[in-house]
Formats: C-alpha cells, sequence, structure tokens
C-alpha cells in the first residue's frame, strides 16, 4: 500500500496505528518479545494493558531506539 497524495481520493489512506501488540511490536522493531517485556517492566517504553492484553505504544519504542542510536553501542540497557 502506498501513502494517499494529497487530493488523491481513489485510494484509501496508509493508516498506522500507534499501538501494537507484541508480535507486531516485534516485527516493526526486530527486536524480541523478551527483549520488549523487558522494556515494559523497565518503563522504558510505554504500554498499556487492558485485560491480558499488552499494547506497546510504537512511538515510545522509536524514542527508545532513537536514544540507543544516538547513545552509541558501548552503552547497553
Amino acid at each position: 500500500m502506498t501513502f494517499r497524495e494529497i487530493g488523491d481520493v481513489n485510494e484509501p489512506a496508509a493508516i498506522s496505528p500507534p499501538w501494537a501488540d507484541y508480535k507486531s511490536a516485534s516485527a516493526y522493531c526486530g527486536l524480541g518479545r523478551t527483549t520488549l517485556w523487558r522494556l515494559r517492566n523497565e518503563n522504558l517504553i510505554m504500554s498499556a494493558k487492558i485485560g491480558k492484553k499488552v499494547l506497546i505504544f510504537l512511538p515510545s519504542l522509536d524514542d527508545y531506539l532513537h536514544e540507543q542510536a544516538r547513545l552509541g553501542p558501548t552503552s547497553g540497557s
């Protein structure tokens, strides 16, 4: 699917939801479920738990990864 150009009403707009379950978040960033679980439990990324469902806020995951990239390979968390 491509992003819709302004004024192009014949194609649907690509919508990326900001919240994802572990499986989708893992596919999004390449990190494993256990790593995402650890980041969530250490409050390094935002998440919401509704019943048994855990959703990860992807912009917070992006922020975390950008910060890790900025700090370089020697800083690990």
